[in-house]
């Protein structure tokens, strides 16, 4: 049985149309330039071993590039918390919920 890579793991979580940036291990320091680069680019053989040559981070560029993909960051439980009451009693209170058109700013 193969392991999977990390490269691997991570697309399967995110998707594969999301724009996987390698940086450097332990670091957000991108090993490439990727703002100009095509996502056809991302797909190409020499930068995916990117990811395997050695320990590696995976960032991924949000927005447009991966198809609308965002994320929210908390740096505290407290606010985390606070986030997941407010949704969970906003659900409760409508009989259907779907995604926000683009990432809330």
């Amino acid at each position: 049985m193969t392991m999977a890579t990390p490269l691997a793991e991570v697309a399967a979580r995110v998707g594969e149309d999301a724009f996987l940036v390698p940086c450097e291990w332990g670091t957000k320091k991108p090993l490439v330039t990727y703002v100009e680069r095509p996502f056809e680019g991302t797909k190409s053989p020499a930068y995916r071993a990117m990811f395997e040559a050695e320990p590696t981070n995976i960032a991924v560029y949000l927005g447009k590039a991966s198809g609308g993909l965002c994320a929210l960051d908390f740096d505290r439980d407290e606010d985390l918390a606070a986030r997941n009451a407010a949704k969970s009693s906003s659900r409760s209170k409508s009989k259907a919920h779907s995604p926000p058109d683009t990432c809330p700013r």
